[in-house]
């Protein structure tokens, strides 16, 4: 069984949200011959217990679970979307034996793992810089927002950055599987003379606000509001403000951007470069051939994809968008072998089946997937005036680095802009980490958080912005 979750959607970055204790336990999921390794994030902070699920083999991160009970010696946890449910008993502190119900009783045992305590880039000592933990509203006073802001030691005035997040409801940190990438960039940049800003998505942490009804045209209402907070700083140099955005986050700094006055400079790390619906087909096609399908099976779902996307997006309601979808499913059932249908789309019988096409109805009807299904990034790259880095990773099969890097530079090139450049990371991965294997399961395996050499890409071109501007 190589999927038990959804066939592959929107592969960003969808994080575990918190600053709490958290323990993570690791299970290997064992059914129609095939093995899925399943990670269960828990987290107790002042007594509340939530969790989240991962599953790296299908790109699933941070799903969010709707309910957990822990009692006596037993472990509950539900997961609506994917209508999914874990019942366990606990051995000891270290293994919880039980069942995982997707449709169907499966055999999961669950062992603790100490994996997110091998981070070596994690800032340990932020003496040499000033750390606070703030709150404030955006403009209308519709959502608070909790964050952290690090500022150099001394009067200033210091150029200042907002850290935007991807996709998928992240805490300030951008915590993925025990890495924290914002805390890591924060400490560099801080230590490098920056205020840095990175907050918690809506929903998540300290932040007010629900991602059921929220748009990235939401996300960068957000981003003004942090924007607007640095602006009230006393050490913040007015006319140095940068925005450094990661996956969907790269894409919404340009929305910003384009929309104000007072950004200096943006950095678009994984961003997209090309129509949104261009990017997931290629980005599943390379994703699935990363797990072992071949070619012609990657390339055969890519048009079942596109044309569940087409259906359902035309559908007025959910009954309808659920019969499209069931049409579309069983003329490729009827066309595919059923081992392939199951290693992609988890399909091996009524019941799995009736759970993909529910989700693949309700996502892509969500608001949030709707718009973004829809986006351009060159309707705000080509308005871009003000200095631009863009970097990918030449690994990364989330959002392939030469359609997108090529997507960016034509579009900055419409807008006649004479400051831009444009960065291949060699053998990084969407993460900017160094990869072997360069799979998205490979995220959680490797120690480094974020690579050295991009952050020094980073560093040295906004010094170089700065000194323009002496």
């Amino acid at each position: 069984m190589k999927k038990i979750v959804i066939a592959l959607l929107a592969i960003w970055l969808c994080n575990s949200a918190s600053n709490a204790q958290k323990t993570t336990y690791k299970g290997d999921l064992k059914a129609g011959g095939g093995s899925l390794e399943i990670f269960f994030h828990l987290t107790d902070e002042q007594g509340k217990l939530t969790a989240t699920m991962d599953v790296p083999q299908q790109s699933a991160f941070g799903l969010k679970c709707d309910e957990i009970r822990k009692y006596d010696d037993s472990l509950y946890i539900a997961i609506k979307m994917i209508r999914g449910t874990y019942k366990g008993r606990y051995v000891n502190d270290s293994l919880i034996k039980g069942t995982w119900n997707q449709g169907l009783d499966f055999p999961l045992d669950l062992v603790r793992t100490l994996q997110e305590n091998k981070r070596p880039q994690h800032p340990n000592n932020t003496e040499d810089y000033i750390s606070r933990n703030v709150t404030y509203k955006n403009a209308d006073a519709t959502v608070s927002f909790g964050a952290t802001v690090t500022i150099p030691k001394g009067e200033g005035p210091y150029p200042a950055i907002v850290l935007i997040n991807g996709s998928g409801q992240q805490n300030r940190d951008a915590e993925i599987f025990g890495h924290k990438p914002f805390a890591v960039l924060a400490d560099f940049f801080t230590r490098n003379g920056f205020i840095v800003l990175r907050a918690d998505d809506r929903g998540v942490g300290q932040t007010e606000g629900d991602l059921d009804f929220a748009t990235s045209a939401d996300f960068a209402e957000d981003v003004k509001a942090h924007l607007d907070y640095l602006k009230r700083l006393p050490q913040t140099d007015k006319k140095r403000r940068y925005l450094i955005g990661h996956s969907e986050g790269g894409m919404i700094a340009p929305m910003v951007a384009t929309s104000r006055k007072d950004v200096a400079a943006t950095i678009l790390l994984a961003a997209p470069g090309i129509p949104i619906i261009e990017l997931l087909k290629q980005q599943q096609k390379a994703v699935l051939e990363s797990t072992g399908i071949s070619k012609k099976d990657a390339e055969d779902y890519i048009t079942v994809f596109e044309s569940l996307t087409k259906a359902v997006s035309l559908a007025g309601d959910f009954e309808t968008a659920r019969n499209s979808a069931d049409l579309i499913i069983d003329i490729y059932q009827q066309a595919t072998p059923p081992a392939v249908v199951a290693a992609i789309t988890g399909i091996t019988n009524d019941a799995s089946k009736e759970n993909f096409i529910d989700e693949i109805a309700r996502t892509f009807m969500s608001p949030w997937f709707s718009y973004f299904l829809r986006f351009n990034p060159e309707d705000y790259l080509k308005k871009m005036k003000i200095p631009v880095l863009a970097i990918n990773g030449s690994e990364d099969i989330q959002v392939l680095a030469d359609p997108n890097l090529n997507g960016i530079r034509e579009a900055l090139s419409k807008a006649r802009n004479k400051n831009f450049r444009i960065e291949k990371a060699e053998g990084h991965n969407h993460l900017f980490q160094k990869c072997v294997k360069c799979t998205v399961a490979e995220y959680a395996e490797l120690e480094e958080t974020f690579s050295p050499q991009v952050m020094q890409m980073m560093l040295e071109w906004l010094n170089s912005l700065n000194k323009k501007k002496k």
